[in-house]
């Protein structure tokens, strides 16, 4: 119960993760860190981004889902991890064809990181690129 030993567990997760057992890694990081700490909602959506690359999008949304409600518990509504969060679950709707709650993700993820961010930063590109993409399917 330190953080000497709290860092050697995560660096344990992290081989375990590199090696593909994802859920071996998320035990350690609730075993270190409790259920609502940033670091686990960090793994959740590290968890879900490997899911929603191999094409399993729904199960993507679930660590998402999980992320968000522990990031919202420890930061509240604005906070880049947020953001990212909310990118996140809108790349995943929109992979299961669902637009409209894409662009609505999308978007609150663009307004939350204006709040922190000038136009210019890479976050804000991004969220502003993903919803002018999401915009040019739906009239293309």
């Amino acid at each position: 119960n330190n953080q000497e030993a709290a860092r050697n567990y995560n660096n344990i997760g992290g081989v375990w993760n590199s090696l593909g057992k994802m859920e071996k890694a998320f035990e350690i990081y609730l075993k270190v860190y409790g259920k609502n700490h940033p670091d686990v909602a960090m793994n959740n959506n590290n968890i879900g981004s490997v899911w929603n690359s191999l094409g399993e999008s729904r199960k993507a949304l679930k660590y998402y889902e999980k992320a968000l409600e522990i990031y919202l518990k420890v930061y509240g509504e604005n906070h880049p991890d947020i953001a990212r969060n909310y990118n996140n679950i809108g790349s995943a709707w929109d992979r299961l064809g669902q637009t409209k709650k894409a662009q609505l993700y999308l978007e609150k993820a663009l307004e939350i990181s204006r709040r922190f961010y000038s136009d210019n930063h890479p976050d804000v590109i991004l969220y502003k690129n993903s919803i002018a993409s999401l915009q040019k399917l739906k009239s293309g």
